[in-house]
């Protein structure tokens, strides 16, 4: 790919609105995704969590930093890895 700052904004994007939506209305998200609704905290704590992943993603993009793009293909394939092997 000659531009992977597409894809890394996309994602990142994608990482900061879902980060987003699980810390404003968790419990519409969550059965979007096949769990049920909750009024535990652990919801928007890992919003959170994607919401600055989401920020260090589009801030990497627009610093350029080449290292840290490399460092997300490796991130994503080992996540993907682990996402597919899992018994759900």
């Amino acid at each position: 790919m000659k531009n992977p700052s597409l894809t890394i904004t996309v994602f990142g994007v994608y990482l900061l609105a879902t980060g987003v939506s699980f810390v404003v209305i968790p419990n519409v998200m969550l059965p979007l995704f096949g769990f049920p609704t909750t009024t535990e905290i652990w919801v928007r704590i890992v919003g959170l969590l994607s919401a600055l992943l989401g920020f260090y993603f589009l801030y990497a993009v627009r610093h350029n930093d080449r290292r840290f793009f490399e460092a997300t293909v490796i991130a994503r394939f080992i996540f993907s890895a682990g996402w597919s092997s899992s018994p759900c």
